[in-house]
C-alpha cells in the first residue's frame, strides 16, 4: 500500500514550525478545524488542533453503515433542523470514530482491555463562530460535543479510495511508524477524517486521513467569540469613538 503526499503538504512544509493556528488553503471557502503544524513526514503529520465543537450521532454497525445513516442526520442539523432553525456554514470535514478492537491490538502487539463496541461516532465540524451559541438538535439521536486542544497524529493515505476492509492496514502503518518514533498516543480509539475539497489546481476531490489522539493540551473547552459578541464589541467601540469625538469638539 503506497503512501502519497498529503494535500496539506504545501502548508505543512512551508510552515514546519508554527506558533499560530492556520486554516489550510485546501479548505477553500468551507470551514474546518484550525491547527498548528508541529512536524511532517511521508507517513503522518503531527498537528496541534485548537479546541472545537462538533455535532455528532452514534450508529451501530460498520463504517459504511455509519456513514450512510449518520451523515444525513448531521446534514439536516447543519441545514436548519435545530432548535433555532439556523442554517450553519457547510464544513469541509466529517470524522468517524471507533474503539480499537482486540483483534487489531493483537496484530499490532498492543495490550488493551477495550473491546470492539460495534458503534461509530459520526461527527461534523461546527464553524468557530457558532461554538458558543450552537443551537440544540431536534433529533434526540444527535448531540453536540467538544474536542479539546490536543495533539493529533494524522496518517496520510490520500490518492486512494477509502476501503473499510483496509482500515487495519492503514492503522498498522501509522501505529508502526509512531512506535518506531517513540511517540505517545492513544491506542484505544481511532478516527477516519474525510474531507470534501475543491481547488482550481486539483478540482473537486474527496480525501481522507487516519487520526490518532496524542497529548491533550488543556482540560477546559473555551468558547470563541460569537458573531453577536463581535458585533456588540464593534458597536461599543463605535460609541466610544463618537463620544471621544464629541468631547474633542467641546
Amino acid at each position: 500500500m503506497g503512501i502519497i503526499i498529503s494535500y496539506f503538504s504545501d502548508d505543512a512544509l512551508k510552515n514546519k514550525v508554527e506558533t499560530d493556528y492556520i486554516k489550510p488553503k485546501i479548505y477553500g471557502k468551507l470551514d474546518g478545524p484550525v491547527f498548528i503544524n508541529l512536524d511532517y513526514n511521508n507517513i503522518y503529520a503531527t498537528r496541534h488542533y485548537d479546541a472545537s465543537l462538533w455535532v455528532s450521532t452514534v450508529v451501530s454497525g460498520n463504517l459504511n453503515k455509519a456513514w450512510n445513516e449518520g451523515l444525513p442526520k448531521l446534514k439536516e442539523y447543519i441545514n436548519g433542523k435545530n432548535q433555532k432553525k439556523w442554517v450553519l456554514p457547510k464544513p469541509c470535514i466529517v470524522t468517524l470514530k471507533r474503539t480499537c478492537s482486540n483483534e487489531l491490538n493483537a496484530k499490532l502487539n498492543l495490550n488493551s482491555s477495550f473491546t470492539e463496541t460495534n458503534k461509530t461516532t459520526v461527527s461534523m465540524f461546527i464553524s468557530k463562530h457558532f461554538s458558543c451559541e450552537a443551537p440544540g438538535p431536534l433529533d434526540s439521536t444527535v448531540f453536540l460535543q467538544e474536542e479539546y486542544k490536543r495533539i493529533y497524529y494524522c496518517g496520510i493515505f490520500n490518492g486512494q479510495n477509502f476501503a473499510e476492509e483496509n482500515t487495519d492496514k492503514y492503522f498498522q502503518i501509522l501505529h508502526a511508524k509512531l512506535m518506531s518514533n517513540k511517540e505517545t498516543f492513544d491506542k484505544h480509539s481511532f478516527f477516519i477524517a474525510f474531507y470534501n475539497i475543491k481547488t482550481k489546481k486539483i478540482g473537486k476531490q474527496k480525501y481522507f486521513e487516519c487520526w490518532l489522539y496524542g497529548e491533550r493540551i488543556e482540560s477546559d473547552f473555551k468558547c470563541l467569540k460569537t458573531y453577536q459578541e463581535e458585533s456588540n464589541e464593534l458597536e461599543e467601540s463605535k460609541v466610544e469613538m463618537d463620544n471621544d469625538a464629541e468631547e474633542n469638539n467641546d
